[in-house]
């Protein structure tokens, strides 16, 4: 997507010397032209076409054209996320809405730009480019009605829809033998979160929506986007390799000493007054280092997510190696012990102590 961006932007400096800045407007697109190829083919021969983009909305943030700001939730530290059918903003973790912006509080400018693609915004670019096609959206908006998941899988497993887009919910299981071609919008989307589990998933979600195509007599192909097509899962997954993917994560959470080498505990603190949930978890991390391995210990540090809910959160992470403590026993005590010296502090303080052993995600 790096080089079709050049390349769109070459072709507008050559225009702009016809038409002028003109030529510069709208070069944001989420479909490539190697997919828009690729779709208009399925569509003429009158195939399926299922389209995956991890992230709801329209726009992820709205940005200020003249200082740079970007509108966040004041109750979570997150950007809120540009709906474009009730035109409001959307926090995604608490749920707040609220208008979309019309002036910036910040320098009280008033022109604004929509940045990153939602499915509701790959949907329009959809409309567009294939005015005649019948595009079906599957996300966490359009599925919240009892029953309108069987309802667009029907329409669109009956042939009353060409294209299929979607959120991860059309990853798995579905199985239309007409649909041929399938297309990944943006696979950096979950690829790049800072998770050791990230490239793992990444592999999961798109080897799994691959299989959506070329289920029946008909040749399937898929299109992935990406701005980092040199990623090691991503190289996997176009061969379709399996071993191949083991075993170059495996070396790599070798190297860092994460699952399977290890056990990991993460231990959450989160309240609403932010300086007494950092003085917990600092009074707990210094406790914890006097029981186990300074280096086994990451942390205490304000989480990815560092607010939710109008609640702070800060992490100690813990790696207990298998090699020393093969089932993380020493390290389970040691965390609940702490947790025991610390419980009239966390309560006085009215900051809730979580620990999660295994954990599914450390964000």
């Amino acid at each position: 997507m790096i080089d079709e961006r050049k390349q769109l932007y070459s072709e507008a400096k050559i225009n702009s010397k016809s038409i002028g800045k003109k030529a510069f407007e709208n070069l944001s697109h989420s479909i490539s032209r190697l997919l828009e190829r690729k779709i208009r083919d399925r569509l003429e021969k009158k195939e399926g076409v299922i389209l995956l983009q991890n992230r709801r909305g329209f726009a992820p943030f709205i940005e200020c054209k003249s200082c740079g700001y970007v509108e966040q939730c004041d109750r979570c530290n997150v950007t809120m996320t540009y709906h474009a059918t009730k035109k409001h903003m959307r926090c995604h973790y608490c749920g707040k809405v609220k208008p979309a912006p019309t002036t910036c509080t910040q320098c009280g400018g008033f022109e604004f730009s929509l940045n990153g693609f939602g499915t509701q915004r790959v949907e329009q670019e959809l409309a567009a480019l294939f005015p005649s096609a019948v595009t079906v959206r599957m996300d966490m908006d359009t599925t919240t009605r009892k029953g309108s998941h069987e309802k667009i899988l029907r329409q669109f497993g009956e042939g009353g829809a060409d294209i299929l887009l979607g959120t991860q919910m059309v990853a798995k299981g579905l199985d239309f033998p007409r649909v041929t071609l399938v297309g990944v919008i943006s696979a950096d989307t979950q690829m790049m979160l800072p998770d050791f589990r990230s490239a793992e998933r990444t592999f999961q979600l798109l080897t799994q929506v691959a299989g959506r195509a070329g289920r029946s007599t008909l040749a399937g192909e898929v299109i992935i986007q990406t701005s980092q097509p040199n990623h090691y899962a991503l190289k996997h997954v176009r061969e379709h390799d399996f071993v191949g993917f083991y075993n170059e994560e495996i070396e790599f959470r070798k190297s860092i000493n994460y699952p399977p080498f290890s056990r990991v505990i993460v231990v959450e603190f989160k309240g609403r007054n932010e300086r007494n949930v950092e003085q917990t978890a600092t009074s707990f991390g210094n406790q914890l280092f006097t029981l186990l391995n300074r280096e086994s210990i990451l942390g205490p540090s304000p989480a990815v997510l560092s607010k939710i809910k109008n609640e702070y959160r800060w992490q100690i992470i813990i790696k207990a190696d298998k090699d020393g403590d093969k089932n993380g026993t020493r390290a389970r005590h040691a965390v609940a012990r702490v947790v025991n010296n610390l419980s009239g502090q966390s309560i006085k303080s009215k900051v809730k102590v979580t620990v999660d052993v295994d954990p599914v995600g450390i964000l």
